[in-house]
């Protein structure tokens, strides 16, 4: 094979200035935020780190963000918290969480959060399978945590000794919208450099692009309203520590404190999921807010509708741009991030971010051409270490050459974009060929024979109808939970 077929074949984004650090993670963000507030903040910047949407008066400063911080890993410390111990936080978005999750890791431990919603069965399940040393909560979900680790061993203490790079620094749960959520192991290294990729492309492919005075980090307002458990809401925060803005936290998403953080503290870019673009471009209560700051939509999490977008792009004139990106708990966040090179950046999910390589594969492993759809792999330095306890898991997920196969069945274009068409497991065979789910229903609803099919011919399952959809936080449809009910139903039948 010749060297011009190979570039079909794998594409490769590296270059002499790509990010690819090897310090610790907790090291990065807190030496950034205590640089953050010894230098003289211009225009006119707020100086804090987070400020709660609901109480402008709850607020915290990187200063503060720094010292407590500090404290918090001298109390773990004494305590007897020590190398790769986990703590797992359940707390809902709070400018606290960023004090803790510095804290564990300076300590020298792993953070793995959980959401507040959990169930006690859930949690449960969590701190067992993290074999958590330590959980931090608040008065809410206290009963419900203590409940739960009725349960959980008792943990024996153990000397600090020095942490490495490659060290596990997080580990976040995977959304398990098509199985059991699992445990998924990011070093130091795997997040430090996914921060230096986002960043980076950030200055380079977005950020230019928003202001006609340029961009400056002290003087913009970030909305932190996606659940810091999840990997996307625990990056954009970690984004507002590493670069000095100020972030506007949502403990949940609230329409009305949504709208009302945006009227009143002016973010240029907003960070979304599927249902909130939904909710933008449907209800009719944001007319009476003013928007007119948000230049910049970026959604991510979950795929976006051709319609929806074209919506929500004729309500929002003032909007220049609308994009999405691709990425995976198991990648540290993202791999494929938007150019801005138009302003409907949302039939693709991007470019190949920086030091990744990426092919696209058929059922049995061949690597195949542009324009041809097959599995999405994905390699690079923030890929996971593995899922904890589940080597077999890991091996099916990360081949031996360091491919993380992705699950996600989509093809590249010409100019390099990505598109997703589907999940590989969520593929319909019609007459031997692969098609979307989706692209099956669409054309049932397009054809539809609604009263002209014999009733012998009618099929006898049924339609069976539920009060909502279960979708997980960052808008991604559960299947499993619909699987397990309708399994339950259908066993519950006579037969």
């Amino acid at each position: 094979m010749g060297a011009a077929e190979k570039v079909t074949l794998c594409r490769i984004r590296l270059s002499m200035n790509s990010p690819y650090t090897k310090t610790w993670a907790h090291q990065r963000l807190s030496e950034r935020s205590s640089r953050i507030w010894v230098t003289p903040l211009v225009g006119g910047h707020c100086g804090y780190y987070q400020i709660s949407a609901e109480d402008p008066l709850v607020r915290i400063s990187f200063k503060e963000v720094y010292d407590q911080s500090h404290r918090v890993a001298s109390f773990l410390s004494q305590r007897g918290y020590a190398h790769e111990d986990v703590c797992c936080q359940v707390l809902p978005n709070c400018f606290h969480y960023a004090v803790f999750y510095l804290g564990a890791l300076l300590a020298g431990g792993v953070m793995s959060g959980a959401s507040a919603l959990s169930t006690e069965y859930e949690l449960k399940r969590q701190f067992l399978d993290s074999c958590c040393k330590v959980v931090i909560t608040n008065y809410a979900n206290v009963n419900k945590v203590l409940l739960a680790v009725k349960e959980c061993p008792k943990v024996e203490r153990k000397k600090n000794v020095i942490f490495y790079p490659d060290d596990t620094a997080l580990l976040p749960y995977s959304s398990g919208t098509t199985g059991m959520q699992k445990g998924v192991m990011l070093s130091h290294k795997n997040f430090s450099t996914m921060l230096d990729i986002f960043n980076k492309h950030c200055e380079d492919h977005v950020l230019w692009k928003l202001g006609e005075s340029g961009w400056d980090y002290h003087k913009e307002n970030l909305l932190l309203m996606l659940p810091f458990y999840h990997i996307y809401g625990f990056g954009m925060m970690n984004h507002v520590l590493c670069n000095g803005s100020t972030g506007i936290v949502l403990s949940k998403f609230d329409p009305v404190v949504f709208l009302e953080a945006i009227q009143t503290y002016k973010p240029k870019m907003i960070m979304v999921v599927p249902p909130i673009l939904l909710f933008l471009t449907k209800h009719p209560m944001t007319a009476k807010y003013d928007l007119s700051s948000v230049h910049f939509v970026f959604s991510g999490a979950a795929p976006l509708g051709k319609d929806l977008c074209d919506e929500f792009l004729r309500k929002y004139k003032h909007v220049r741009y609308l994009a999405q990106g691709y990425g995976m708990t198991e990648c540290s966040m993202a791999s494929h991030l938007p150019p801005l090179d138009s302003r409907m950046n949302f039939n693709n999910i991007g470019m190949l971010a920086s030091t990744y390589e990426q092919k696209i594969v058929s059922k049995t492993g061949e690597a195949l051409p542009i324009g041809e759809p097959g599995e999405l792999c994905i390699r690079g330095p923030t890929i996971m270490k593995g899922y904890l306890g589940s080597p077999e898991e890991t091996a099916q997920a990360v081949d031996n050459e360091g491919w993380l196969h992705t699950g996600d069945f989509g093809f590249m274009d010409d100019k390099g974009q990505m598109h997703i068409l589907d999940r590989v497991k969520e593929l319909i065979k019609v007459k031997g060929l692969q098609d979307k789910y989706e692209s099956v229903v669409l054309f049932k609803i397009r054809h539809c024979v609604l009263g002209k099919v014999s009733p012998h011919k009618f099929l006898t399952g049924g339609v069976v109808f539920i009060s909502e959809i279960p979708k997980s936080p960052s808008g991604k449809i559960i299947r499993r939970i619909l699987r397990d009910q309708g399994a339950k139903d259908m066993s519950s039948k006579p037969q």
